[in-house]
């Protein structure tokens, strides 16, 4: 038997598995209520955790969309700005490499060398406007003006000539426009080249002329990006003349 206490009762008697049985029974219970009460934002966090890993997906697909095609522009910018160099145009009776570089005109150190390059007949028009525009940096026009007739001496009295040059310089500063003419030392073409050279008119005036009638023009062969010094050898005839100076 068991000693009674102090008061005569007994102590309560332990149930079967003892004191180690009955704590683990405790930390289920625990367990069990702890599980009962976990929040259900809880088990949501798994789903956030994933459509927060979709949006990463999505940006970084959408990001890389948009870094492919802007390689892809810069690469067609890059192959456009190469096909505008004057070395990637030919000549059509050679099929070399086109001539090109800068003319230096004699007794015209005012203004800068004049860029040239000897095109075959058939060149692509985009071509060479991005020749002039992105190679030479001529800006762009927004009308372009083009003056043609006869290529004999052009005599005009004094107040006739200043109108027409005060008038064709005024009209293609305020259009910003473009000159084109025939390019050479006579008639018309030198009325315009003398009438911006007078009004020192910031107005692009380009000459388009025929290789064959350009007097001198074995000063301008064999040359590929180089700066030539050009003189007028002889004087103008039937058979052509010398480039305009101011073109």
């Amino acid at each position: 038997g068991m000693p009674s206490s102090a008061n005569g009762l007994r102590p309560p008697s332990l149930p079967r598995g003892g004191s180690n049985a009955s704590m683990r029974l405790g930390l289920t219970r625990m367990r069990s209520d702890a599980s009962s009460s976990q929040p259900p934002g809880a088990f949501r966090s798994l789903d956030e955790d994933a459509a927060m890993r979709a949006r990463q997906e999505w940006a970084v697909t959408k990001i890389s969309a948009v870094w492919r095609a802007y390689v892809a522009i810069r690469r067609l910018q890059a192959e456009l700005l190469a096909s505008y160099q004057p070395s990637a145009f030919t000549c059509k009776s050679t099929n070399e490499t086109a001539q090109y570089g800068s003319i230096a005109f004699e007794a015209n150190g005012f203004r800068e060398p004049a860029k040239y390059i000897r095109l075959r007949e058939d060149s692509d028009i985009d071509r060479v406007v991005g020749l002039v525009t992105q190679v030479w940096e001529v800006p762009s026009a927004q009308v372009v003006i083009s003056l043609t007739g006869g290529a004999q001496e052009l005599k005009l009295k004094p107040h006739v000539h200043d109108v027409f040059n005060r008038g064709l310089v005024r009209a293609a500063q305020q259009t910003k426009a473009w000159i084109v003419t025939g390019g050479t030392d006579t008639g018309v073409m030198k009325l315009v080249g003398e009438a911006v050279r007078d009004y020192q008119a910031s107005v692009p005036c380009i000459g388009v002329a025929t290789w064959g009638v350009v007097h001198g023009r074995e000063q301008l062969e064999n040359n590929y990006g180089n700066e030539c010094f050009y003189l007028k050898i002889k004087a103008d005839d039937r058979a052509g003349a010398a480039l305009e100076p101011n073109h």
